[in-house]
């Protein structure tokens, strides 16, 4: 086995290695200041009042519509259970989701024949990035999904490798745990894995079958539930907001007066989406009333809004509605919008306001790896400022120092690199490194297409979610390029 020497008589292992800088990184942080934030467990919208959660957790659970339940439940049995130290446990669980992936990155990309030096130093390059650690101190689903999305990529490969049906249940379940989490992650894409696999694997049809069928039940029966609670076939009732915030980019209000006079729309999109429900007045016939706290409170206990409030399943109806006739009636300005959020997209996604106090702690550290790493030779001081974003024909080559330069450079060769992998190696498509190039590939096409055709804002954060999978085809290439140069 290759070690890597701190001097000629010490010798350690690079498993060994890369968890010591790990643990040694996240010590250094921490005496930086970078500290676990919890702050906004009772203000976050995706997050149901704690005090549901304590007190009414499995009614609130179920009655939960603006958002996946995965997530909420996992915070609601930390609060019932250590209700006075959840910080320092929620703290634990996500250092533990951190060697998680620095471990899973290193096995996987030796597990693809990536030489051990080549990848302990694409792991240490990527546990290291401010993004990882940012957002592995922010109590969210963002770091959940970054490892159970690589879980899967490792599961998967795992499976097809050993030829045991318990890996392969592992992967289908780790997909229906991220579409548990994260609605963008719809029952459509889990569907489309499965029937590539069946395609990949044609002699384990009737295997594949069997290992996806509980994981897809469980999927199925959420949203099952939503359809026949709240008449919505999906994940989450709050699709018609977050489209909202593309729609009032795309329209001026002299354009929206007309189409309202023309019967077209009815004008909600004028309202901010996610807003407190006496804003909507004017949409709303009737407040509804259902008898269950989290239906029926318009305020969490922390005075925030409580976006599960059973009105707002038709507000966001009438939010989708209206964006989709704006974006019909002006597709070249949607077209217009969608291309800054793909310029959001490739900046360094440790810009990122609920992240930003724990970044001006690293704040030389992060520069240094923005310039060195990610190519952003230029600061970006507000990345929420849209304004500017939408200016880059006037700020013209300023606008690409802003931006990382080497993240955009490196998803294009990784998608170069992939797509000529996947038509020249096709005759060994039902091989492990196959397969998981394709899932990977498919994942990073999925998230970028689909993410920045319905969000503008925090593109960024979307892209993190890809990170990972990213450091590990790039180790692919570069040992490839090595074997190719010896």
């Amino acid at each position: 086995m290759k070690t890597f020497g701190l001097r000629r008589e010490i010798a350690i292992s690079p498993g060994i290695y890369i968890n010591c800088i790990y643990l040694f990184s996240r010590i250094i942080f921490y005496i930086a200041g970078v500290r676990f934030d919890v702050s906004r467990l009772y203000g976050l919208d995706q997050i149901v009042d704690p005090l549901l959660l304590r007190e009414r957790l499995f009614e609130s659970i179920y009655y939960l519509h603006n958002q996946p339940p995965l997530f909420n439940l996992f915070i609601g049995l930390i609060l019932k259970i250590f209700p006075q130290h959840y910080a320092f446990v929620f703290h634990i669980i996500y250092i533990a989701l951190g060697l998680i992936l620095t471990n899973s990155l290193f096995y996987l990309m030796t597990k693809m024949g990536v030489s051990t030096r080549i990848s302990a130093r694409t792991v240490i390059l990527c546990v290291v990035s401010p993004p990882c650690l940012l957002y592995e101190n922010w109590l969210f689903y963002t770091y959940p999904i970054v490892v159970l999305l690589l879980l899967s990529v490792l599961f998967l490969h795992v499976y097809i490798e050993q030829k045991n049906a318990f890996y392969g249940f592992m992967f289908f379940a780790c997909l229906a745990f991220i579409a548990l989490t994260r609605s963008v992650f719809h029952l459509v894409l889990f569907l489309t894995v499965a029937a590539l696999m069946i395609c990949l694997l044609k002699h384990k049809v009737k295997q594949i079958l069997l290992i996806a069928l509980l994981p897809f039940i469980v999927l199925l029966t959420l949203y099952l539930k939503n359809y026949l609670q709240f008449g919505c076939f999906s994940a989450s009732s709050a699709l018609g907001m977050h489209i909202s915030k593309i729609a009032r980019e795309i329209i001026t209000q002299q354009e929206m007066d007309v189409l309202i006079q023309q019967n077209k729309i009815t004008g909600i999109v004028a309202l901010r989406p996610f807003g407190e429900l006496e804003e909507y007045q004017t949409f709303l016939k009737s407040i509804p009333r259902a008898g269950i706290p989290i239906l029926d409170q318009e305020y969490k206990s922390s005075r925030k809004p409580n976006l599960n409030h059973l009105a707002y399943v038709s507000l966001s109806e009438k939010y989708c509605d209206d964006s989709i006739a704006i974006i019909k009636e002006y597709p070249l300005e949607y077209m217009k919008i969608v291309s800054y959020g793909f310029y959001n997209y490739f900046l360094p996604s440790n810009y990122y306001i609920f992240i930003h106090a724990n970044r001006m702690k690293i704040n030389f550290y992060d520069r240094i790896y923005n310039i060195i790493v990610y190519g952003q030779f230029l600061e970006r001081f507000d990345p929420m400022d849209f304004n500017y974003t939408k200016s880059i024909i006037i700020h013209g080559f300023k606008m690409l120092l802003h931006c990382g330069i080497f993240i955009f450079a490196a998803y294009c060769l990784i998608f170069w690199y992939s797509i000529s992998y996947l038509i020249k190696c096709s005759n060994e498509r039902n091989s492990a490194k196959y397969a998981v190039i394709l899932f990977i590939i498919l994942n990073m096409t999925y998230i970028t297409l689909v993410c920045n055709a319905m969000e503008f804002g925090e593109n960024q954060r979307y892209r993190f979610l890809t990170e990972p999978m990213a450091f590990v085809l790039i180790g692919v290439m570069l040992n490839d390029y090595r074997k190719r140069t010896e």
